[in-house]
């Protein structure tokens, strides 16, 4: 959608626009004239630099930059795999590991939790979407704990003890104590 502003400019619906009249009244009509001041900024903006030589080598690098994140990261599960004697080609790793994260961005539970494990199991097991079993045995449930727990809590703990020296560092000595 945001390539098709560079083409045209959109607004709030008119059935939406009605409806927040008619609720919101005054604050309805406030909102939606906002949003549409902005969608037409946005709009005005695509034409002015989608079409540019820089934008256009800007969004080839950042997807670039992108797929080989991506790879890594599909790789790194791949990895894991191997040290528990679970074995899974390159493609097939980063596709369950990027169907893993789309599942796990799903706002069900707290921070995807499960989630993101049972979009590497279905994906292995070529699970039906609508069978809810999950055999055991079939998928190396190491390995698919082991990558959440390398790719995801490890790098939360290493973060946080970097934030909280960072913030340290930034307190003099005589209020630390």
């Amino acid at each position: 959608m945001f390539f098709l502003t560079s083409k045209r400019t959109f607004q709030v619906p008119k059935v939406l626009g009605n409806i927040a009249a008619k609720f919101g009244r005054e604050k309805g009509l406030r909102a939606v004239a906002k949003t549409n001041t902005w969608m037409s900024e946005v709009c005005t903006m695509s034409r002015e630099n989608l079409k540019t030589p820089e934008s256009k080598k800007v969004f080839t690098v950042s997807f670039l930059i992108s797929l080989a994140s991506w790879s890594f990261y599909g790789i790194s599960f791949m990895i894991i795999a191997m040290g528990t004697e679970f074995t899974i080609n390159t493609f097939d790793s980063i596709m369950a590991v990027m169907g893993a994260n789309a599942i796990g961005n799903l706002p069900i539970t707290i921070g995807g939790s499960g989630l993101a494990e049972f979009g590497i199991v279905a994906y292995l097991n070529n699970l039906d979407p609508f069978a809810f079993e999950i055999t055991e045995g079939v998928v190396g449930w190491d390995a698919v704990i082991g990558w959440r727990i390398a790719t995801y809590y490890v790098p939360i703990a290493i973060t946080w003890l970097l934030l909280v020296k960072l913030a340290l560092s930034k307190i003099p000595k005589s209020q630390a104590s």
